[in-house]
């Protein structure tokens, strides 16, 4: 959520700084770019894990992804041979990663499917204390 209020609040005149510092969205984008290019997998199905174990893996799931993306963003950096301040990851998710991940979700059902079943575990938001 704070990604999508930056440029809001820049363009209404409040300065945003040190967007270096925030992590990357644990989100199922992510975790479908993750997944599709084979970084992630599951070792079960969601539908064979009690509630517990449920709430369990979509925490790990997007723990995983948040390290997976910050990680992603370092080796872009390193490789770009540029500094975190030159690139925030704020431009490595615009400049790529989110549309990526959501064209590959939007195209292949099975892992969109997938992705729902471990990323929503039954809570309203994807907070692990169902807020």
């Amino acid at each position: 959520m704070v990604y999508s209020l930056v440029e809001p609040l820049a363009w209404a005149g409040y300065e945003v700084d040190e967007l270096d510092t925030l992590t990357g969205p644990g989100d199922a984008e992510h975790a479908g770019l993750f997944v599709n290019t084979g970084v992630l997998g599951f070792k079960s199905e969601t539908g064979d894990l009690s509630d517990d174990q449920a709430l369990d893996r979509h925490t790990e799931v997007r723990a995983v992804t948040i390290a997976l993306t910050d990680r992603l963003a370092a080796m872009l950096r390193k490789e770009l041979d540029v500094e975190q301040e030159q690139l925030p990851l704020s431009c490595i998710l615009e400049g790529g990663t989110s549309r990526a991940g959501a064209a590959i979700v939007s195209e292949n059902q099975d892992l969109r499917e997938k992705l729902e079943k471990i990323m929503n575990p039954g809570s309203i938001f994807w907070l692990p204390f169902g807020a």
